[in-house]
């Protein structure tokens, strides 16, 4: 009877694993490299968390994260990717994607499987959506935007008499505010914009589109007509912010601590500072939209996408698993918004609750306007040249004519090649 007894158990034995082996033979696997760290990586990491517990778990699918620093982020996927060994998901920028399809680093995401994991364009920022085209085919899916807007410290403007609510649409309520609040025996800046780093050139861009409505010619083969004029006229507003009215410094400053010590009055930003500045002790804030510095309303933007990397361990089956992460993701994107970005979805951006995020909301009012660099994989070489040649202007290093003109010769070579 033992006997028999101890047959029967080790019979269950076997049988309940080869059935549990058989279920995990099931769950598809997709690894993710995400190079969001600090808040935004934990909201991230939450949010995975849920799909693979909740929808993921009644999909068979579950996500395998990565967080890799985004200082060494594009670097090692690079490599990753050239030596077959890239994730199936990953994180890349709008302004980036032209660059890394023209290479063959990435996947195309083809119609027919986003339409049967439920992603369609019409749920998506158009603006967004088409940044992932390349040549006519989809290399990116949009997770979110972060547009230039302007954070302004309200205990300042109540300090100089100024209504912390009144608008900060144009670059006279700019200068005049500015004025007020600037004290330089107390250390006090009434404005602050990018003189050093990428912010030198979003910058450059918000406003250069403000002024002109494209930076290159048709085709792409050299800068448009008007690039010199209205460049020229970028730096000049900007320089005389710094020296003609004196409410900005010409050195680089961290913007957050000094608004937070109440010595910066505004500041352009975007959208993504929004948590540093919450978790700043006893600061009081608001936002706006861009300011309108030339004729045309617009503003500067990029976005975090989804992209399918090309490696050994891509399969069908792991692409299909991945899309199915991708579309829950923009059915669940409350959470990251609240972190501080513009969803990239509709279902996001209708959501009621989204509305009764202030800053948020404040930022999103830019999306009829908000541009994104063109599809070019040239565009980050353009950038690193908009930058040198800013920052030299606003070190006094080159005049404006000179650094412009340099720009024009370097943008040019880049695009011929």
């Amino acid at each position: 009877m033992q006997r028999k007894t101890r047959l029967m158990a080790l019979v269950l034995v076997v049988a309940l694993a080869s059935l549990s082996s058989s279920a995990l033979a099931k769950v598809t696997e997709v690894s993710f490299w995400s190079p969001f760290t600090g808040p935004d990586g934990e909201v991230i990491e939450q949010m995975v968390k849920d799909f693979n517990e909740g929808e993921g778990q009644e999909k068979g699918v579950k996500i395998d994260l990565l967080i890799v620093p985004w200082e060494d982020y594009y670097t090692k996927l690079t490599v990753a990717v050239a030596s077959g060994r890239g994730p199936n998901l990953a994180i890349c920028h709008s302004h980036r994607v032209a660059g890394f399809a023209g290479e063959g680093a990435l996947l195309e995401f083809k119609p027919a499987a986003l339409e049967s994991s439920g992603i369609k364009q019409e749920d998506y920022i158009s603006a967004l959506w088409q940044a992932g085209e390349v040549n006519g085919h989809r290399y990116a899916v949009p997770i979110d935007a972060f547009p230039r807007n302007l954070y302004y410290n309200k205990t300042l403007f109540r300090n100089v008499g100024l209504d912390e609510n009144q608008p900060l649409d144009t670059l006279e309520d700019i200068i005049l505010a500015g004025q007020k609040i600037t004290n330089p025996e107390a250390g006090v800046w009434g404005y602050c914009f990018g003189v050093r780093g990428s912010w030198v050139q979003r910058d450059f861009y918000a406003y250069y589109w403000q002024m002109a409505p494209s930076m290159f010619s048709a085709d792409y083969k050299g800068v448009a007509p008007e690039f010199a004029e209205t460049a020229k006229r970028v730096f000049q507003t900007n320089l005389d912010l710094i020296h003609k009215y004196k409410i900005a410094p010409a050195e680089p400053v961290a913007y957050g601590p000094l608004m937070a010590q109440n010595k910066l009055g505004i500041a352009i930003s975007q959208i993504t500072e929004l948590g540093m500045l919450e978790k700043s002790p006893g600061l009081d804030f608001g936002a706006a939209p861009t300011p309108l510095f030339g004729e045309e309303k617009a503003t500067y933007a990029l976005g975090h996408n989804f992209v399918m990397p090309r490696g050994r361990d891509q399969t069908a089956q792991k692409m299909q698993a991945a899309n199915s992460f991708i579309d829950w993701f923009a059915r669940h994107g409350l959470e990251w918004a609240r972190g501080g970005k513009v969803p990239a979805s509709y279902a996001v951006l209708n959501d009621p609750r989204f509305a009764e995020m202030e800053i948020q909301s404040v930022v999103a009012s830019q999306l009829d306007y908000m541009r994104i660099p063109p599809a070019i994989p040239q565009i980050p070489a353009i950038d690193q040249v908009i930058v040198d040649n800013g920052e030299a202007i606003y070190a006094g290093k080159a005049s404006i004519d000179e650094a412009v003109d340099r720009m024009i010769e370097q943008i040019e070579k880049i695009l011929a090649r």
